[in-house]
């Protein structure tokens, strides 16, 4: 069973909510540190904190944010400057080559719109470039992960700093988190940049623990389009934690970031084996997301049949679903070592991981199946004339 709602236990009017968000500006200094002071206080529907933001003409951006203000709340010593984050091991969750293919040609059609990185001049054009970095492998959990690109909290007219890529588990979790700058400069400007993205986790399990998603991890990825950075967000916890995602492989140093090659050789081979572990990082951060949503749906199923002293009909499609999710990534990440040691076996492994997903998708209840297939309706006859 989950636990009970741990933040914000009072509730508030729209009226209370105006006094309690001036008096938080005053002794927080800026709207933005404010509002993540009221999480911690009082139960308010975020949708109301928008409405009121934009009466009241204030200009809110979670890139404002510094990390000397910020790194205190998650437990962070600002003058460390991040070193005293905890760390947790990340993994490659290994794709076909054919699908890592197709990623690849969609980026290149991406590139002849966008140009290569070098040219990109703001945020949206690098967001448009990253863009097929997830677009397929989002796609194989048929709607549980959908992409809302927006920011949690947004102001008057503030559109800066907003999360490019937010992700929903079946419309409603906020599991994965990523943020996308244009450029990420000195030693500075990084942390800010991860100050944001500390905000924007604080945000997102405020909002899961109002839906009632208690102490289930939010993961984040910090990226400029040549770099990416890999976090997590515990919130369970009166105070939170950040830590760093690291991959350790054996026998060499821990590796914090990976790095898209420079584009513009003869063959760009480099740039596009860079592109490999990228995708499948974020491959396996998708599989975290997803097995945790249906965690989240199984431990709600559960706990409503006890509360009702008789199981719900839905338990045993969800208890299969994650049992089916838990394989799919151990067998990826599998096939991701057995592929970095060049073990053909990598390509069965990544196939029964697939299939694994493929039968996760298809045990969990109907009520929350979603899925889009156009092709289902192409007439090719019809469309040669219409």
């Amino acid at each position: 069973m989950t636990s009970k709602k741990r933040r914000g236990k009072v509730k508030v009017t729209d009226d209370r909510l105006i006094d309690a968000l001036e008096c938080a500006i005053s002794t927080q200094g800026s709207a933005e540190l404010a509002i993540l002071h009221l999480f911690n206080s009082y139960d308010f529907h975020l949708a109301d904190l928008q409405l009121l933001l934009q009466e009241k003409g204030l200009d809110v951006s979670f890139s404002k944010v510094a990390y000397r203000d910020i790194a205190p709340r998650v437990g962070l010593d600002p003058l460390l400057k991040g070193n005293d984050m905890q760390a947790f091991d990340i993994h490659r969750a290994r794709i076909p080559t054919s699908l890592f293919k197709a990623m690849v040609e969609d980026l290149g059609v991406v590139m002849n719109q966008y140009g290569e990185p070098r040219d990109h001049k703001n945020e949206e054009a690098r967001s448009r470039f990253l863009a097929p970095l997830f677009n397929r492998t989002v796609a194989l959990f048929k709607l549980t992960i959908v992409n809302t690109p927006e920011s949690m909290i947004y102001g008057h007219i503030t559109t800066r700093g907003r999360i490019e890529y937010y992700f929903l588990v079946f419309g409603r979790l906020s599991i994965l988190v990523v943020e996308v700058k244009y450029k990420i400069g000195d030693a500075d400007e990084r942390l800010n940049a991860i100050a944001q993205v500390i905000a924007e986790c604080n945000t997102c399990d405020y909002a899961n623990d109002r839906a009632g998603f208690h102490s289930f991890l939010i993961y984040a990825v910090l990226c400029d389009g040549i770099t990416f950075e890999f976090f997590s967000f515990d919130g369970k916890n009166a105070q939170p934690t950040f830590s760093r995602g690291v991959f350790c492989p054996p026998n060499a140093e821990p590796i914090e970031t990976l790095a898209v090659a420079i584009y513009g050789s003869k063959t760009n081979t480099e740039f596009i084996f860079s592109l490999r572990p990228i995708c499948e990082t974020l491959f396996y951060f998708l599989l975290l997301a997803y097995r945790t949503g249906i965690q989240a749906y199984m431990e709600r199923s559960v706990a409503c049949g006890f509360r009702d002293n008789r199981p719900r009909e839905s338990t045993p499609g969800w208890k299969q679903a994650h049992e089916l999710a838990c394989n799919a990534l151990t067998l990826a990440v599998e096939a991701g070592a057995k592929a970095a040691n060049r073990d053909k076996a990598a390509n069965e492994k990544t196939e029964e991981s697939l299939r694994c997903l493929q039968e996760s998708l298809a045990a969990i209840p109907a009520s929350h199946r979603r899925d889009i297939d156009l092709m289902r309706s192409w007439d090719g006859e019809g469309v040669e004339f219409c």
